[in-house]
């Protein structure tokens, strides 16, 4: 069987550190994916730090170890690679993209966000529309077994009504509160507007700020930011008419309740913690990521689950609560 030729292009946490000891079960890299893939070959890899590439070398054993990205397709030849992962710094992100582009790549890996703003990310997505190659943003949790089934759970109106959503994300809203908003887009779908809530904290160059989003129905959610913490955060708190959900620590663990009389004034009605009603699963978004990327290869008129247009409206959002910040918190639609 022919194997999917892979290149990695920034071999830092992402791209291969986080599973630094080598091939695993559970890959949490890009790396880490292919090289645990009997599907795939890990063929290349670019960075432009020496020792992040030398120590990928040792671990993954690629042939071809390049400083960037015009002497890799050089050394790998224009039709060797089918899929190609952007695991960069965002400000990399533009410029990296559209040199896969100009490839015969079949299908890109990108990590979010998309561009450092939606106007770097606009011609991209007018270059995408004439192109044949397939661009799958890496919000994680697209690919969790543990989302997707929230997800269903939610649009199956397990806890009724939605009323209300609360996401904790730590420093910098278009690196980690998209992942928030991508969630919620996915989710309930385009929120219709977007208001900040206080000012920009000052001193950090991607904004943090608490924000408002709405949709059609009256559903609200709000996205709270930290930084400049001793700690990273990821939560979200649904509040249903029939129930509750509780994902913390990044979305490792969820805690699911019901709403019954409360045990000790039963005259109230409460949340009850109940057994959760699928096992956890966390570790696997790297495992259906692998999966579809073969998908998308083998079965060229299939789309991305998160496309490269699911991440410019996460971005575009994002912008858009940092222009109402600096706006005196003005709703803006979207």
């Amino acid at each position: 069987m022919r194997k999917f030729r892979a290149a990695v292009v920034g071999c830092g946490v992402a791209g291969s550190l986080v599973d630094a000891k080598g091939p695993t079960p559970l890959p949490q890299s890009h790396a880490g994916m292919y090289a645990s893939d009997p599907r795939f070959e890990l063929v290349a890899a670019c960075d432009s730090d020496v020792g992040r590439l030398r120590a990928f070398e040792t671990t993954w054993k690629p042939r071809h170890v390049c400083r960037d990205i015009a002497e890799m397709f050089e050394r790998t030849g224009p039709r060797e690679l089918d899929v190609v992962s952007i695991s960069t710094p965002t400000d990399t992100h533009a410029e990296l993209l559209n040199a896969v582009l100009e490839s015969s790549v079949s299908v890109v890996v990108l990590e979010k966000p998309v561009a450092r703003s939606v106007r770097e990310a606009d011609p991209l997505r007018g270059q995408l529309s004439n192109k044949r190659t397939k661009v799958l943003v890496n919000y994680q949790r697209r690919w969790s077994t543990n989302f997707i089934r929230l997800v269903q759970h939610v649009r199956e109106s397990r806890l009724g009504e939605i009323v209300r959503a609360q996401i904790n994300y730590p420093i910098g809203i278009v690196h980690s509160g998209s992942h928030g908003i991508d969630l919620l887009r996915w989710m309930f779908g385009p929120p219709q507007w977007v208001q900040a809530l206080n000012a920009l904290e000052s001193g950090v160059s991607d904004g943090v700020v608490d924000c408002a989003l709405g949709w059609a129905g009256g559903l609200r959610a709000y996205l709270q930011g930290f930084a400049r913490r001793p700690w990273n955060i990821f939560e979200l708190d649904l509040l249903g008419t029939a129930g509750r959900v509780r994902v913390t620590n990044g979305g490792r663990d969820m805690e699911f309740y019901a709403v019954d009389v409360d045990r000790d004034y039963p005259h109230l009605r409460g949340f009850v913690p109940v057994e959760a009603p699928f096992p956890n699963e966390w570790q696997s978004a790297y495992l259906n990521l692998a999966d579809h990327v073969v998908e998308l290869l083998e079965r060229p008129e299939r789309q991305p689950r998160c496309s490269f247009s699911d991440g410019y409206e996460a971005l575009r959002v994002a912008e858009a609560a940092v222009v109402s910040a600096h706006e005196n918190s003005r709703r803006i639609d979207l």
